[in-house]
């Protein structure tokens, strides 16, 4: 019982952040300190619910919301190996295919160093073909 507390807490306290942090970048495309710091705050509860509850739905999402915001901080290496651990923790998820693809784009488009993102390329169509892809 003590746990879905704990549990639920959480997840608040992320609701809490979510709505500080979207109102953030929605006003400006640049991150101020105190914006990253907070910005920062959002990702660490992310990766903290999903390494406290990897079984549950939400983790897949946070962790994939985690890269998403290091992206605009930015921290591109560290979006990349927070997307990374989408695909690796969570294979069945809806977010896998796209946590690939958005490493491979990272690599290839923002980074470039397309030679770098071929194998995440050639993974994401190995692992999730055209087929599935269409239905995530």
């Amino acid at each position: 019982m003590m746990g879905c507390n704990g549990q639920q807490r959480q997840a608040k306290n992320i609701a809490q952040l979510q709505q500080q942090v979207d109102s953030l970048l929605s006003n400006t495309p640049v991150l101020s300190p105190e914006n990253r710091a907070l910005t920062n705050e959002l990702i660490a509860a992310y990766l903290d619910y999903a390494k406290a509850y990897p079984s549950d739905t939400l983790s897949a999402m946070y962790t994939f919301e985690a890269a998403g915001l290091k992206t605009q901080l930015p921290d591109l290496k560290g979006a990349i190996a927070v997307y990374e651990e989408v695909y690796t923790n969570f294979p069945e998820s809806r977010y896998a295919p796209m946590s690939m693809l958005a490493v491979a784009g990272l690599w290839d488009i923002t980074l470039g160093e397309p030679e770098t993102a071929r194998p995440y390329y050639e993974l994401l169509l190995e692992k999730y073909p055209i087929e599935r892809a269409n239905t995530v």
